[in-house]
């Protein structure tokens, strides 16, 4: 992958790691390894989603729903987690990818929607506390026509 961003960003250095949000040490992770690389932080983009799609009185178990919150909740809570203290340093920001189905609700998504109503509450009590020292901007985008977000949401199964 680094060598597709030198190609295309050849005066630039590139730097990146992988990891699963959901993880909470593979948030410390990354973090650590961009205050290694550049030591600051002055954005983070927050961008990470899982769906399902179906009633939820269908839902054989909640096992679903459990994932779609540590992906689409937790995952957001553990970046903000390791690296808000270095956002709070340089007065940066947060970018919250989130949904207009965490201000909609809409039928079908009932976990999805669930999780990303959450992830607007967190990131609201976060700037209520912490709005002399970051700033937090929410992007809560439709339905992405001609995506496979559909096709690749959970159904039934934990990957």
């Amino acid at each position: 992958m680094v060598h597709l961003c030198q190609s295309d960003y050849s005066n630039y250095n590139v730097f990146y790691i992988t990891g699963d949000a959901s993880n909470e040490d593979d948030c410390r992770k990354i973090t650590e390894f961009m205050i290694k690389k550049h030591g600051r932080i002055d954005i983070v983009v927050l961008a990470a989603g899982v769906s399902a799609h179906g009633k939820f009185g269908d839902l054989q178990k909640t096992e679903i729903i459990k994932k779609i919150m540590d992906v689409n909740l937790f995952g957001y809570v553990n970046m903000t987690k390791y690296t808000l203290p270095f956002l709070k340093q340089t007065k940066g920001q947060y970018v919250v990818i989130s949904s207009i189905s965490g201000l909609i609700p809409l039928p079908l998504r009932t976990a999805y929607c669930a999780s990303k109503f959450a992830v607007k509450g967190f990131f609201d009590a976060l700037y209520m506390e912490e709005s002399d020292h970051i700033s937090i901007t929410m992007y809560c985008p439709g339905t992405i026509v001609g995506s496979n977000f559909r096709n690749n949401s959970l159904s039934g199964k934990i990957p």
